[in-house]
């Protein structure tokens, strides 16, 4: 009963706020770029630790761990790769145009204030939306050769919301995500079990429910 009544909140704050930002969530593509409005950022304070840790779990002997140098023993350090963002951005239908908007300069502030040199998305509604280019899920962009202030968002969805889809594919293709950032308005449900990489959700809304489990992940509201 619980389940059910939470489900009717969910779907009524949906359709409140599709009629509200005026989303039909019929399209299929959509192209975000040289966006201009007043958005507010997750700080990077918040994110800047949440990159350093995700990024800072490989172990390589190309870095050994210093802390042994001095009694010649050698073990693999970490090796960190903070150029590097892995994100899902929700392109589902109650998504608005104008949040897409948000997502990307949220990025483009990321990209200046900590340094990313590269960004791999993956756009999500109900189901995963492959790259034609490559037929798997990720997007990626070059932004040390195109310059942050051209990031444009290619997006694919307006169908319905499931936060599963792509923790299923990289837990099934055994995907070396480090840690994953989730752009999202928060309306929908997760089921999948707590991964063994951190994820961070930033969302434009409320916090996403989770099925029979305890949340998982750190949440930051813009």
């Amino acid at each position: 009963a619980v389940d059910e009544m939470t489900q009717r909140i969910t779907e009524a704050a949906l359709l409140e706020k599709s009629v509200n930002n005026g989303s039909d969530g019929a399209g299929l593509y959509t192209n975000i770029s040289n966006s201009d409005i007043n958005a507010n950022y997750a700080p990077a304070s918040v994110v800047k630790p949440f990159l350093v840790k995700a990024t800072s779990r490989k172990m390589s002997m190309n870095r050994p761990n210093r802390r042994w140098l001095s009694q010649n023993v050698y073990l693999p350090g970490r090796l960190r790769n903070k150029a590097e963002l892995i994100n899902c951005i929700d392109s589902s239908g109650s998504v608005s145009k104008r949040e897409l908007e948000q997502f990307r300069l949220q990025q483009i502030t990321w990209c200046k204030q900590l340094g990313i040199t590269k960004i791999r998305t993956a756009y999500v509604d109900s189901v995963i939306h492959l790259n034609p280019k490559t037929d798997e899920p990720w997007f990626d962009t070059d932004v040390a050769m195109i310059g942050a202030d051209n990031l444009e968002l290619d997006v694919w969805g307006g169908g319905g919301t499931s936060f599963d889809p792509i923790f299923d594919y990289i837990e099934e293709n055994n995907e070396n995500v480090a840690g994953l950032v989730y752009m999202t308005d928060g309306y929908g449900r997760v089921a999948h079990e707590r991964p063994e990489y951190p994820v961070l959700w930033v969302t434009t809304g409320v916090a996403p429910t989770f099925v029979n489990q305890g949340q998982w992940g750190e949440i930051v509201y813009i």
